[in-house]
């Protein structure tokens, strides 16, 4: 299969891979030099007032997604996988101490769709627009350059993780996983060294977002940037 960052990249998205699952379509994040990144406005329509209308759009043509897949080191992927499992309320699995020597885990969605919103829509909405209400800090942020705009995300609702050993898996995994899971999970067998997890994740669970940092310059709007995967800020 495909390397699914390097598909989501060239549409300009960043994989989610961290704990951070809470992201919107239209929701601002504020990004201080050598701070966390903060959620600041749930809506762009809490800080922003334009007459300009703002359309949405989703898409469930998301071969991007469906023909790729996460390939990770073992513990990294056991890490990344517990955690996606834990916010869904899937259940603590511990994969890590039940194997003993793990090679690799293939993580890949599917029934994957997007909401994105047009930059071209967005920016004449930022242009046309004003305060709510006054507010200094904010404009004090904009002017520097510190915040983002969420134009894109694409969800999953389910997830496929491959876990690969480097040795025989003990067969008392098995019932181990399934009196944890309680039938929320899809566990199988490929090999005595590979085992398949599948898993619902709801119907709006974020996998990869597109954001852009909204640039003003003396409380004027000048344009969006699109923000690199390279930042990694969430």
């Amino acid at each position: 299969m495909k390397d699914l960052s390097k598909n989501l990249e060239k549409e300009g998205y960043d994989l989610l891979d961290g704990t951070l699952r809470e992201q919107r379509l239209l929701q601002i994040w504020r990004k201080r030099f050598n701070n966390p990144i903060e959620s600041l406005a749930s809506s762009i329509h809490h800080i922003f007032n334009a007459t300009t209308p703002l359309g949405t759009t989703t898409s469930t043509a998301l071969d991007v997604v469906s023909n790729a897949s996460q390939e990770l080191k073992f513990n990294i992927g056991i890490t990344v996988l517990e955690d996606i499992l834990s916010k869904n309320n899937l259940g603590k699995l511990d994969l890590g101490t039940k194997i003993s020597s793990g090679k690799k885990v293939d993580i890949s969605y599917s029934n994957a769709f997007s909401e994105t919103v047009e930059q071209l829509d967005l920016e004449n909405f930022l242009a046309a627009s004003d305060f709510v209400h006054p507010n200094p800090g904010v404009l004090k942020d904009l002017n520097r350059d510190n915040l983002i705009v969420i134009t894109g995300v694409v969800y999953a609702k389910n997830l496929k993780a491959i876990i690969e050993s480097e040795s025989e898996i003990d067969a008392s995994i098995d019932a181990e996983v399934n009196a944890i899971v309680g039938g929320k999970i899809g566990f199988t067998r490929e090999s005595t060294t590979k085992i398949v997890l599948t898993a619902p994740l709801g119907e709006t669970f974020p996998i990869a977002i597109k954001y852009h940092k909204m640039r003003f310059r003396d409380g004027a709007f000048k344009k969006l940037v699109l923000v690199s995967d390279s930042k990694d800020w969430f």
